[in-house]
């Protein structure tokens, strides 16, 4: 009897066995034969390409991102991630390359050191821009778009960095001294990325920021007068914004005249400010890492009513107008400081469309004689039509706008976070005022305001 082989395979049960193998043996698979290929290319390509996919901003990745949007791939991109690493010169006293003789490493070296020569040309003249724009172009039905750094996604830099280990032996993905991030270049990605889109038609609906470590300045998300033409639909058009960059406050602050103020004061998150006051259409906003930005004043912003008066003060002082997040469904906040009472504005804010609020390691502030009671309690009125709430890792901090605070861990019947999902929100929330405690070890409830306030005051950080 003949056996039978991988071409016998019902198309069915051959995709279930490549389902377990990785990428270079799937690949492998498919070369088999041209029946096989052609069976599998529809699951291969959902499994390794439907999903996010990172590239660097190097001349050998960008092309191949544009090769493969014009492929077979390209309906299956629909999630792409670019890298801010540049890479960095290697000296010839570094040891970070393995090879046989000391001739070698020192090739290898040279070969890297020229790949940093030409990205440095690539990022410069614009090309990587260019190349982003005929990209963008064969890819209408992109969905997610992400902008990140190398330490928020470890080992993996991109597609291309196996190429790189091939053609110099260095590997990025281990080597940190082979890669570096400027500020500079990583607020140019942010705005090269937005411009290429925007200059290609594309409308992504989900736009995703992370550089908590690297941090990201304020000037990143300035939109000059001859970008708005190109940017601003495509910030208008974003349904879901994550933005979590550690913000970094510039020098020398941009100064804004408040309505009813007779003097400037300064805003160091200005142009951030003036990014989200554009997304109109946003239903689902993250905010992480963000207390460069002058948290407090932030948040208050955030929290304000849109603003109908006539502005008086020349224009160029004109603060920018606060977001009306009429729909919003989802906000959540990591790792910042926010006063308690913004966070009631906000939620009251957008109370009509809001249902789901998550807080993950969130300070908020208080004032001495609020302590948690009152504000938990009007955070239970004013979320009252929520339908999810989480939040983990809460701090409760009490003091005067920063000065003399103190910070202590909340918990909640001894666990350290505190979820619920369904139809009384409002109760939900209103019974974590008896509940709630300080401290890791404290057995002590937030029933008294003023028992409360003599805890945070024994228990500094």
């Amino acid at each position: 009897m003949q056996s039978k082989g991988l071409t016998d395979i019902s198309v069915e049960v051959l995709q279930i066995i490549a389902s377990y193998l990785d990428q270079p043996d799937y690949a492998s698979l498919r070369l088999v034969s041209k029946g096989i290929e052609r069976s599998l290319f529809r699951a291969f390509a959902l499994k390794f390409f439907d999903c996010r996919v990172k590239f660097m901003q190097t001349d050998y990745s960008l092309q191949l991102l544009f090769d493969m949007s014009q492929s077979r791939l390209g309906p299956y991109l629909k999630n792409i991630a670019i890298g801010c690493e540049i890479l960095c010169h290697i000296s010839l006293d570094d040891r970070c390359i393995n090879t046989a003789t000391e001739l070698q490493r020192f090739s290898a070296i040279n070969k890297f050191n020229q790949l940093c020569d030409d990205q440095a040309i690539l990022l410069s003249t614009g090309h990587a821009q260019l190349m982003l724009v005929e990209v963008f172009r064969n890819l209408p039905h992109l969905e997610v778009v992400e902008i990140c750094s190398f330490s928020q996604d470890l080992y993996n830099p991109g597609i291309g960095a196996s190429q790189i280990f091939r053609e110099t032996m260095v590997d990025i993905r281990s080597n940190v001294i082979a890669f570096t991030y400027n500020k500079a270049d990583s607020a140019s990605t942010l705005s090269n990325v937005l411009f290429a889109l925007g200059k290609a038609g594309v409308r992504p609906k989900q736009l995703y920021l992370d550089m908590r470590i690297t941090g990201l300045p304020d000037a990143a998300f300035n939109i000059p007068s001859f970008m708005e033409k190109s940017v601003l639909p495509v910030l208008s058009n974003l349904e879901r914004c994550d933005c979590r960059v550690a913000l970094e406050q510039p020098r020398p602050f941009r100064t804004v005249v408040p309505t009813g103020k007779p003097r400037p004061q300064p805003l160091p998150s200005y142009h951030l400010q003036t990014f989200l006051a554009n997304l109109s259409q946003i239903k689902v906003l993250h905010l992480g890492a963000i207390d460069g930005a002058n948290k407090y004043r932030f948040f208050k912003w955030l929290a304000a009513p849109v603003s109908t008066e006539r502005y008086d003060s020349p224009l160029e002082f004109k603060p920018p107008s606060s977001p009306s997040l009429a729909k919003l469904t989802e906000l959540r906040l990591s790792e910042v400081e926010i006063p308690f009472c913004d966070l009631i504005s906000v939620v009251q804010k957008s109370s009509s469309t809001l249902r789901k609020l998550s807080l993950y390691k969130v300070t908020l502030i208080t004032d001495p004689d609020d302590g948690w009671a009152g504000p938990c309690a009007r955070l239970a009125c004013a979320g009252s039509r929520l339908e999810e709430v989480s939040m983990q890792v809460l701090y409760l901090s009490v003091g005067n706008n920063g000065i003399g605070r103190s910070r202590t861990i909340l918990r909640f019947n001894g666990a350290r976070g505190f979820s619920y999902a369904g139809p009384n929100m409002r109760k939900a929330i209103g019974r974590l005022v008896p509940v709630a405690k300080l401290g890791a070890d404290q057995n002590l409830s937030f029933e008294c305001k003023h028992e409360a306030l003599t805890i945070l005051r024994c228990y500094r950080c």
